[in-house]
């Protein structure tokens, strides 16, 4: 048995075939490979001939053809398919003397071979049992290849069929080196057809290969003109309807991959009915960003709505019912103290129970009217809400003073309601309920940033027009959104204007829905962007609620 060795690294093969995949093709050396093996198992079968062409740019580099001496016989069947005699083999090096220099001469080249898998599985074998690292290369296959771009010009996707539909001038018979020529040959004939899908670099080439939707490939010529640079693009279909509208860094891979890689059942529906797509090109992140946001918000495509679960934005606010209580709402009111949005209803429905137990509010959606008594809930008992379904005046009195306290202290900041949270969750930790305790700590944590969040949304929309100088260029807001997008005129949402004047205590912690979706985009973009500098603000830009502090304080 042979001594176990280190693996022997060959430089050449470790590299990667091309590091920068987004070279143009005609920049890359392709090396065409074909083997012949005593059967198709690398595991249990031998390689008996390699054959290899490499050129570059449709001009040869080399040529690589020599028999491999197998340690076993050659089987009969294998003699008559390939016309390899064990005469020829006699006087030939074994597999030891020749995979380095098949290797040597593969070097950093894209492995190209028809049906890969089996040639690249048996070089790959013969790698681990030489104990050599197996050559780390970008692999194409004209098979995958020829099936996506010719299939349906061809009866079948065997090399010889594809060589006499691109009139190659070497025939494959069956011997490495004429069938690994040819395969070279049908190569470029397949990345001529490629070129009219707008494939010119080997990622996009790469890429091409894969698995994708199918029926709708021809579509994929959409993407050809486009340019790569970030932007927003929107698939109208056959009547001229906005049915889609999304952003990318690169406009043109990101509107070629829905037809080449996506697999996903709602896009294949999408472009079945995709007839034109338009482009608008943008300098900035945060335009493009935007950009979608505004187009989404005002156009609502189909597409962009279906197979996706959008929740819509969701406020807590106190009722004016005679005796008030937390309640979850879609549209924030015009006075009263409001907070939000938040991004679920679960999560506000959790910060409702969590605030009602601080002051003892109370949480059930019964009609209380002119104080007739009602039969308390649990929550009395526990001493948990002041039960103003008592119609006792003294829980009445005790119900109303704890919703004006509630409306005061969450009107001056968090600071009081989380000093009695941290309260209750040091009595419930003392009387081991940590779920519970848990629960009402995370509820409060989202609270805090959805405050947060809503203070620079409204600090934003206060200011007017703020302009803003950043890295890549200026940036010009009006009240939270951008002033100005590049591509035709999209309207943006209103301003939501200062709040109208409630009674004493009033007070939100919220922004309007409408146009949220843009300006969480521009704030979200300062809370990330580095070196955005404030040039100046129509009116004083200010902050009504200082930075929380961070919800771990709250831990138990």
């Amino acid at each position: 048995m042979r001594a176990a060795t280190a693996r022997r690294p060959l430089a050449a093969p470790r590299q990667k075939s091309f590091d920068d995949l987004q070279a143009p093709l005609h920049e890359v050396t392709f090396c065409a490979v074909d083997l012949e093996t005593t059967g198709g198992s690398p595991k249990t079968c031998e390689i008996v001939e390699i054959g290899a062409a490499k050129s570059r740019g449709g001009h040869p580099l080399g040529s690589f053809s020599t028999f491999v001496r197998p340690a076993g016989d050659l089987p009969p069947q294998i003699q008559l398919l390939t016309g390899i005699v064990p005469s020829m083999l006699a006087g030939a090096e074994p597999l030891p003397a020749v995979l380095p220099t098949f290797l040597e001469f593969l070097g950093p080249s894209v492995f190209v071979a028809h049906n890969a898998r089996f040639d690249m599985g048996f070089i790959a074998q013969a790698c681990r049992l030489l104990d050599y690292e197996p050559p780390e290369v970008v692999v194409l296959d004209t098979a995958k290849l020829a099936r996506r771009l010719i299939r349906s010009e061809v009866r079948d996707l065997r090399l010889a069929t594809l060589a006499a539909f691109f009139r190659t001038t070497n025939s494959p018979c069956h011997r490495a080196f004429p069938d690994a020529a040819a395969c070279l040959e049908v190569l470029y004939g397949l990345l001529e057809r490629a070129s009219a899908y707008g494939v010119t670099t080997l990622a996009e080439l790469v890429e091409l290969q894969r698995p994708s939707s199918g029926p709708h490939f021809e579509k994929v010529r959409m993407a050809r003109d486009l340019p790569r640079r970030r932007g927003v693009y929107m698939f109208r279909n056959a009547r001229g309807e906005i049915i889609y509208v999304g952003k990318a860094t690169d406009l043109r891979a990101r509107v070629r991959s829905y037809f080449v890689s996506d697999e996903r059942k709602r896009i294949t529906d999408l472009l079945a009915e995709v007839s034109t797509v338009d482009v608008v090109p943008c300098e900035l992140d945060v335009e493009a960003e935007a950009l979608e946001a505004r187009l989404i918000e005002r156009l609502t495509p189909r597409y962009n709505r279906r197979g996706v679960r959008r929740r819509s934005p969701v406020f807590l606010t106190l009722t004016k019912e005679r005796h008030p209580r937390f309640s979850v709402v879609r549209k924030p009111p015009a006075q009263g103290l409001c907070i939000g949005p938040f991004s679920s209803r679960a999560r506000a429905e959790a910060a409702a129970t969590t605030l009602a137990g601080l002051w003892g509010v109370r949480t059930c959606s019964l009609r209380l009217k002119d104080d007739a008594p009602v039969e308390p809930c649990p929550l009395y008992a526990l001493g948990s809400c002041h039960g103003p379904c008592t119609g006792r005046p003294q829980d009445v009195e005790s119900h109303d003073s704890a919703v004006l306290a509630a409306r005061g202290d969450l009107s001056a900041g968090l600071d009081s309601a989380r000093e009695k949270l941290r309260a209750k969750l040091e009595r419930l930790a003392s009387g081991h309920r940590f779920e519970e305790a848990a629960a009402h700590r995370d509820a409060f944590a989202e609270l805090v940033r959805v405050v947060a969040r809503a203070g620079v949304l409204q600090a934003l929309a206060a200011a007017g027009r703020v302009v803003l100088e950043c890295p890549e260029g200026r940036v010009v807001l009006r009240d939270g959104r951008l002033e100005s997008l590049p591509g035709p005129p999209v309207p943006g949402p209103e301003s939501p204007g200062p709040s109208p004047a409630g009674g004493p205590g009033d007070v939100s912690l919220s922004v309007p829905a409408e146009g949220l979706p843009e300006r969480s985009v521009v704030a979200s973009w300062l809370d990330r962007a580095e070196g955005v500098r404030f040039v100046e603000s129509e009116r004083p830009l200010s902050y009504p609620w200082p930075k929380p502090r961070s919800p771990e304080s709250l831990e138990v």
